[in-house]
């Protein structure tokens, strides 16, 4: 069984792969399917937009070069809506500044072709295998622990009820001390700190949960 082949009771990991070229398109379906994967195709940005919401893929391959909406907007958008599924850009671009675009956008990996199509593999898999580590992460603070989504707080046999408001000031409590630890390390690193970093985020949190 290939990578992406279901375990007993399990469903098999979903790619959906937004890509025009029709021949890269199917040489990438064989693959994948061949493997164990379930996948969908989308030979535009737009198309591929609205696949995400119907087939709930677990990862994206995202080619850059798209009709109607290319693939830096599509993943701009799919951040912005708050999903988190793994992306990785396919590129026939190899500038530095086109690979910067597409990981601050939010994608996860990229891929430059021609590729090798064992090396794809492989980092599909890393893909998948970190956003499975980060579901299934719990923070353990005392004798507490805060559980994946959706967020529960957990002591010792028993959950603790709290409100949106509870977590969102444990968010803005989180990212105070990862913003005065970045400040730190930045002035002994000889860097002007940043500063507002954490005042910006807390205040687009406040904003969403309004």
């Amino acid at each position: 069984p290939g990578n992406g082949s279901a375990e007993a009771g399990t469903s098999p990991e979903k790619v959906l792969i937004i890509e025009d070229d029709a021949t890269m398109q199917r040489v990438l379906k064989d693959n994948f399917e061949f493997r164990g994967y379930a996948v969908r195709v989308a030979p535009d940005g737009r198309k591929g937009i609205q696949a995400v919401s119907e087939f709930k893929p677990n990862l994206i391959l995202l080619d850059i070069m798209l009709p109607e909406v290319n693939g830096f907007d599509v993943c701009r958008h799919l951040r912005k809506e708050g999903i988190a599924t793994p992306i990785i850009m396919l590129t026939a671009k190899s500038q530095e500044s086109d690979i910067v675009l597409g990981l601050n956008l939010g994608a996860d990996d990229y891929v430059a072709k021609p590729f090798s199509l064992e090396i794809l593999m492989a980092r599909v898999s890393a893909c998948l295998r970190r956003r499975v580590a980060s579901a299934t992460a719990v923070g353990e603070f005392g004798d507490c622990k805060l559980a994946p989504p959706p967020h529960k707080l957990l002591r010792p046999g028993a959950e603790v009820p709290q409100t949106p408001n509870d977590l969102l000031a444990f968010i803005e409590l989180c990212i105070r001390l990862v913003d005065m630890v970045t400040g730190i390390t930045e002035v002994s690193e000889g860097r002007r700190p940043s500063g507002v970093t954490a005042g910006v985020a807390i205040a687009e949190l406040q904003e969403k949960a309004q």
